[in-house]
């Protein structure tokens, strides 16, 4: 593959975010394009000769011999990306998942261009809202924090790409109660108590199954539950499909959402039509019966036993759980309210200018 193909490639495994933004925005007219931010050896290679041609090889000696010299002070990535943003000359940079770019190195371009971070994660080391001219995020303590000390924020959800419908493979549901998501400590402590009880308690009355990365060296021995039923690393189509199959999904969510029922996995679920069972929230008042909510483990218990044994009921609350995320969360409606964010903010930071 060349990078173009790479990049292409990338996107179709429906990895997190794919292109969702850039492909929707595309339908409202925008020119989006998505850049990759990985530490992927293939990838940097690609993208570098792409951009630098030849010399790229010259620069990674450089860098090389320069973190030889100075661990940890230069990084290749930071170098490449300021390369694409001067031969793209994008009027607005949207940084939608945080990585380990420092925030600093968006601030440089904010001269010339609209820069934009979406916060949904915990915040990382290196990141400063003032480095950004505005935010979105779906997490109201986040708002909270934005709108107290005069941050530009905008509210800004997830959604579901209903092509992904059409890629994954809609079969027999082979398992009854899953996870996808990463577990560990100190990232994940409360929601991998959560889970490691709801196991312990349950005393084999289902089968459970997780998916995702484990957090800490001594994971198996702290969470030797979890660790029996782990099944490995999962993601992009990979794990629509085992959604697809799954009878039940679990759903929490980490202390930063502050107790509001807020993550990407919440509409990828339901919108592949499988039933979510989820830890309550607020913000689910005004989904009436298009959600299933636990309010300890007990009662997830409870409910897990309940809607595996009432196979109707439980289908038939996945497919008002999914035309609820179809009317109220597809992306294309979600980009149309981004864009009219953007345009907003771009007019008023430079129209005048």
């Amino acid at each position: 593959m060349n990078f173009i193909q790479m990049n292409e490639w990338l996107i179709r495994l429906r990895m997190n975010f794919s292109d969702f933004y850039t492909y929707n925005l595309r339908q409202l007219g925008w020119d989006a394009n998505e850049i990759f931010i990985l530490s992927n050896h293939y990838y940097i290679q690609k993208s570098g000769y792409y951009y630098f041609g030849p010399y790229f090889f010259v620069l990674q000696l450089i860098y090389k011999i320069s973190n030889k010299l100075f661990p940890g002070k230069f990084l290749l990535m930071e170098r490449l990306l300021k390369k694409i943003i001067e031969v793209e000359k994008p009027d607005i940079i949207f940084i939608r998942e945080q990585s380990g770019i420092n925030s600093l190195f968006w601030d440089q371009f904010r001269n010339k261009m609209l820069v934009v971070s979406r916060m949904e994660c915990g915040i990382p080391k290196y990141w400063s809202p003032a480095c950004f001219d505005l935010i979105f995020t779906n997490i109201k303590t986040y708002r909270d924090f934005f709108n107290a000390n005069k941050i530009p924020n905008y509210n800004n959800f997830s959604g579901f790409d209903k092509r992904i419908l059409s890629e994954i493979k809609l079969e027999q549901k082979i398992h009854d109660v899953v996870f996808v998501g990463g577990l560990g400590y100190p990232t994940f402590k409360e929601k991998t108590d959560f889970f490691e009880t709801l196991i312990t308690y349950s005393d084999g009355k289902f089968d459970f199954k997780w998916w995702g990365f484990k957090e800490g060296e001594d994971f198996d021995f702290k969470y030797p539950a979890l660790a029996k039923h782990y099944k490995g690393i999962t993601a992009g189509l990979d794990m629509f499909n085992i959604y697809a199959q799954s009878k039940i999904v679990l759903n929490d969510y980490g202390i930063a959402a502050g107790g509001q029922g807020m993550n990407q996995r919440i509409y990828e679920v339901m919108g592949i039509g499988t039933f979510l069972l989820t830890r309550e929230s607020q913000m689910f008042d005004e989904w009436q019966d298009a959600i299933c909510t636990f309010s300890s483990t007990e009662d997830c218990i409870k409910k897990i036993i309940y809607y595996l044994e009432h196979e109707k009921e439980r289908e038939e609350i996945a497919k008002r759980g999914q035309n609820y995320v179809f009317v109220n969360f597809n992306y294309l409606n979600i980009m149309k309210v981004l864009s009219e964010d953007l345009i907003k903010a771009y007019d008023g930071k430079f129209k005048n200018s």
